[in-house]
Formats: C-alpha cells, structure tokens, sequence
C-alpha cells in the first residue's frame, strides 16, 4: 500500500533501509504496542509521565485525521512513533524561560517514544529525521516537552542539540513540562 509520506535512509553501517512514513490506521495496532512499552519504561524508572492513558487509540485516530503522525521503521518492523505538529503549540505560549525564537514558524514534537529495546541511536536518527521533515516544511526550529523525572528523554534531546529553554504548563492537565527548542 502506498502511503501519503514516506522518506528512507540507507543504513550501510547494517546495511538495512530506515523508512520515516506517515501514520495509518493498519500501523495502531504496532503503535499501541510502542506507547505501552514507553509507559512501563517510564513506570519502572519511577516518572509519572504517561501513566495515566496518554497517549493512546484517540491520539492515534486524531494524528491519522489531522496527518501529523510518522512511524519510524527499520527492516519492515516499526521501531517508533512520533507527531509532528505545525503552529502555534497552546501550551507554549507561556514559559518560565525564554525560547531560542520568537514568532518563527516551528514544529512541535509530542508522544515521541521508541520501542524498548532498541539502540540509542535509533531514538536520535529518529529524532534528526522529524527535525529534517520540519525543516523541509520551512519551520526554523523543532520544539518538544518532557517530564522532568525523565531523565532518558532529557539525554536524548541534549545529545540531539535541543536546548533547555526553561518550563511550561500543559494547557489540558495543568502539569510542568521542561521545554527544550533546537534551530534547524
């Protein structure tokens, strides 16, 4: 089946071919899979995040509807699942700190998560090439939030050159989030 996005990599270091690929209704099943391995991850780590049923089915059908989903895939087997959504992010309208840009246009990264298992690499070739698609869509920098107990997440922005920006407040539930922006 043809897909509405797909871009692949060849990865001559294991000779396999890494496809970045919009979001389908025949991939939830595997998604689903992934979000639930991130949320005992997260659990086992003792972070909060994610363990109250976000993300799940209904951010999937909604990131299907509005085209802002993307599978990371390696080898036919999907690895990863991230949204990346164009505009103005309502939680990041406000933040104790200061963003690199103002009111360039930006990306926002939300329910970004790699199967549990995998190389760390894959989570930042995964990252790069969500930043890659933001760039191509004329956004000047990517933009993305985590849990401050989410010490994995915060290694992987930092060693993908995001930077700390300060704080902000998700609009839905009220909780803090560390804000992180990179320039692409």
């Amino acid at each position: 089946m043809s897909r509405p996005f797909s871009f692949s990599w060849y990865n001559g270091q294991k000779g396999v071919i890494i496809l970045l690929e919009q979001l389908q209704v025949e991939d939830f099943k595997r998604v689903l899979e992934i979000f639930d391995s991130a949320k005992l991850k997260l659990k086992n780590d003792g972070v909060d995040q994610w363990q109250t049923g976000y993300p799940n089915i209904e951010n999937l059908w909604a990131d299907v509807k509005s085209g802002v989903g993307y599978v990371w895939q390696e080898e036919g087997l999907i690895l990863g699942y991230g949204a990346l959504i164009f505009g103005q992010e309502p939680s990041y309208q406000q933040i104790k700190g200061a963003w690199q840009t103002k009111e360039t246009p930006y990306a926002t990264i939300h329910r970004f998560c790699i199967i549990t298992g995998v190389a760390p690499l894959t989570s930042d070739t995964f990252l790069q090439a969500l930043s890659d698609l933001a760039r191509q869509n004329q956004a000047q920098s990517v933009r993305i939030d985590t849990h401050d107990q989410n010490i994995r997440m915060q290694h992987l922005l930092e060693r993908s050159h995001f930077q700390s920006c300060g704080e902000i407040i998700l609009h839905d539930t009220g909780e803090a989030r560390l804000a992180f922006e990179k320039l692409i």
